[in-house]
């Protein structure tokens, strides 16, 4: 008799205190393909992972490897390893079914083929789904209490916080400093990249150790930063499992107690940042044409990174017109960066985009862009490496975490729940970090002469057409400084293929020739 072929689903869920582990789903499973004279010929697994919904890296890949396969069993220890959801276990088993492959479980062995074994199946899941919703209600209505005291019910506490012994928030002094800083500084309308950068140049980093990036505007709308406790505030989760943190619930749902914790910013001084917030938001809509300068967005300053931009300048008694790039950053106090005329920044800047688009720069950029990809490959393989190495770290203490469930009450499992979830979010980060080296990699290919001949015509003929535009595709950026002048060429325009990482090939100029044009 031939051998039916079977595949096995195992999955462990950090939010199951008395699950079985992985390895003793696997042992169970191979004794029960042993037993039924079934040929286990792969494994799937998920560790750490919902059963509530199907967002699961080990499932998805079984059920997309089932459209080519020539499986007669998918075995699971439980049926609740499937799935928790009645409703995604039917529809998985009914896509299984119409490809030709039957569930079978180790503890639940109902014969589906009957009526009873089909009924009996039913309300297995449908338990298992009860039990699931009924903890998540009772963990639920333990947060809203804490809640109501005022304690941290989990997550990261907001930059400028700690936690007490107590699980509520006090105020950490130096974290505190940054976030006046930003709340003063955007009320001075700087922008979110200009605070960011002054914010890395002084040492503050974010909550998590990281250099601040522009992204400013969830910390400017914390309440906690009034003293303002506030809980429940987000929507519910969508179908799919995501949630919207932008919409909100409505306000009797939303647990608001003010005064619970210390202020950090002023209420006079916050609502003025919120009606500042709105302002901006409504602007944007209302935005007048795109600047007429050349270069306008492309010239950042060497000396402070702020933006250089076109301005009309009046010179003399007979008010002589001249129009300059200016380093606009003058609120601490005045950038050093002298301004330069910009009929000579143009020019020079044309000059060299014709050089690099003429016949005799084909060689000298096809041999630059090559040096760079092979040192690109090695840089990648070696991130990569430490990426693995951070992934087992995390996993390592995502396991320690895990074991930890089953000794300690239900109050101390949901603070392990939320760490957990931390060391899962980490990873899946760095996974994504990866999927874009293994893009790169998996694109990277060495460049021809012919390639960059026919992307030098394209941009000629761009260029033609639009100058603003072609400019714009070659130049990533250009720096301003007292001494030199330095165009950021980005190579990556002569490629054939899309790259995460960026091929810079610069061209310095002293300033004060540029200023003689004598170039």
């Amino acid at each position: 008799m031939k051998q039916k072929k079977a595949v096995c689903y195992c999955r462990y869920s950090s939010t199951n205190q008395r699950e079985e582990s992985i390895n003793k789903q696997l042992d169970k499973i191979e004794e029960y393909c042993k037993r039924n004279n079934l040929n286990l010929v792969d494994r799937y697994i998920d560790e750490a992972k919902t059963g509530t919904n199907d967002n699961r890296d080990g499932f998805q890949q079984m059920m997309e490897d089932a459209y080519m396969s020539d499986w007669d069993f998918v075995v699971v220890y439980r049926m609740n390893r499937l799935s928790r959801s009645v409703a995604d276990s039917m529809h998985y088993k009914k896509q299984l079914n119409k490809l030709g492959i039957r569930i079978l479980s180790v503890i639940e062995d109902f014969d589906e083929t009957t009526p009873e074994g089909g009924f009996f199946n039913l309300i297995t899941m449908g338990i298992s789904e009860f039990y699931v919703k009924n903890l998540a209600r009772e963990a639920f209505a333990g947060l809203m209490q804490n809640a109501n005291k005022a304690i941290h019910t989990g997550g990261i506490p907001p930059l400028g916080f700690n936690l007490n012994e107590e699980k509520k928030l006090v105020i950490n002094k130096k974290e505190a400093e940054a976030v006046r800083m930003i709340f003063d500084l955007v009320l001075k309308d700087y922008s979110y990249a200009e605070i960011a950068r002054i914010l890395n140049k002084l040492g503050y980093r974010t909550k998590t150790g990281k250099k601040f990036k522009s992204h400013l505007t969830d910390l400017l709308q914390n309440r906690k930063y009034i003293g303002e406790y506030v809980y429940n505030r987000s929507a519910k989760k969508n179908v799919d499992g995501t949630r919207n943190h932008h919409k909100n619930k409505p306000d009797k749902d939303i647990i608001r107690i003010p005064n619970a914790i210390p202020f950090i910013v002023n209420k006079e001084k916050f609502d003025k940042v919120q009606r500042l917030l709105q302002k901006r938001k409504h602007s944007q809509y209302n935005r007048g044409p795109k600047s007429k300068y050349l270069l306008s967005g492309l010239i950042r300053c060497a000396n402070c990174g702020s933006s250089i931009t076109g301005h009309t300048q009046y010179t003399g008694s007979s008010k002589h017109c001249r129009i300059i790039y200016r380093c606009k950053t003058k609120k601490l106090e005045p950038c050093p960066t002298k301004p330069i005329n910009i009929e000579y920044m143009d020019r020079f800047v044309i000059q060299e985009i014709n050089r690099i688009l003429s016949k005799d720069s084909a060689k000298l950029i096809k041999t630059e862009i090559n040096n760079q990809l092979k040192q690109i490959k090695i840089k990648l393989n070696s991130l990569n490496e430490k990426y693995d190495k951070d992934i087992a770290d995390n996993n390592k203490q995502l396991m320690n975490l895990t074991n930890q469930l089953d000794s300690h009450s239900k109050s101390i499992d949901t603070l392990l729940n939320e760490q957990i979830q931390d060391y899962i979010n980490t990873i899946r980060e760095i996974k994504y970090e990866q999927s874009l080296i293994a893009s790169d990699l998996k694109a990277i290919n060495t460049v021809y002469k012919k390639d960059i001949v026919s992307k030098q015509k394209f941009y000629k003929d761009l260029f033609k057409e639009n100058r603003k535009e072609a400019v714009r595709n070659i130049v990533k950026v250009i720096e301003q400084g007292n001494e030199i002048i330095t165009i950021n060429i980005l190579l990556n325009a002569f490629i054939q293929y899309d790259l995460n990482e960026e091929l810079i090939y610069r061209i310095n100029i002293d300033r004060d020739i540029l200023a003689w044009n004598n170039f």
